[in-house]
């Protein structure tokens, strides 16, 4: 089953970037993604989805609470972020601030949504 919280995907745009929702959809996407396979690949069965932006869930049947499906989604945004570069050209102001304007938002909405989705999945774990 397949859930879409609109509040967690607004809430996930106002931290993580203001003026790049379409990124932070898109993160959000490949976080779901990852977390699904993630269950797969510990031959889980996918239960139901939440696509709640940075607070989305994967519940699983025949898995118990694994910490590989918590941090699956938050890693591949970190990976992906790590991968395209530019946070280091950025200034710290910029990569805490949602409301800035960026030299590379892809890398850095990707790293604050790794950030928020780590911190939100474990406590959630």
């Amino acid at each position: 089953m397949l859930e879409i919280d609109l509040v967690g995907l607004l809430v996930s745009v106002c931290l993580l970037g203001v003026r790049y929702p379409h990124y932070v959809l898109l993160a959000t996407v490949i976080n779901q993604v990852v977390q699904i396979i993630a269950v797969i690949f510990l031959h889980g069965t996918v239960s139901s989805v939440m696509a709640a932006g940075a607070f989305s869930a994967v519940t699983a049947k025949n898995l118990t609470p694994s910490f590989g499906v918590v941090i699956g989604g938050a890693f591949a945004n970190y990976m992906i972020s790590a991968l395209v570069g530019g946070t280091e050209y950025e200034k710290t102001s910029a990569l805490l601030s949602p409301f800035t304007r960026l030299k590379y938002p892809w890398a850095v909405i990707n790293l604050r949504f790794a950030a928020v989705s780590l911190l939100a999945g474990l406590f959630r774990f």
